[in-house]
């Protein structure tokens, strides 16, 4: 007999809440930010995949553009309402 057992520990906060928590403390929090997340697996809840973070963009907004698959642009806020999802803190700027 050949069992093979696959577990995911998932956890409950967001890379939003884990931005948010890095702020509060307040000491260089864009180092302490990508101390926790470069390497980190993320679940996206529109699709349910799971990506490992390679890097992030602080110098980038939800209403940054971004090119498309076809020639295009669009920003982060019309690219995620195609899977209901509506970005609530648009106005950020994580460079301060």
């Amino acid at each position: 007999m050949c069992a093979e057992l696959n577990h995911k520990v998932l956890r409950k906060d967001t890379a939003y809440d884990v931005l948010r928590d890095c702020q509060r403390d307040g000491r260089d929090f864009q180092r302490n930010y990508l101390q926790k997340m470069i390497g980190a697996v993320v679940m996206t809840p529109y699709n349910n995949k799971t990506y490992r973070v390679d890097d992030v963009r602080f110098d980038m907004s939800p209403n940054s553009k971004f090119p498309t698959k076809d020639g295009g642009e669009t920003d982060f806020c019309t690219y995620y309402k195609r899977y209901n999802c509506n970005i609530a803190d648009v106005s950020v700027n994580f460079n301060s």
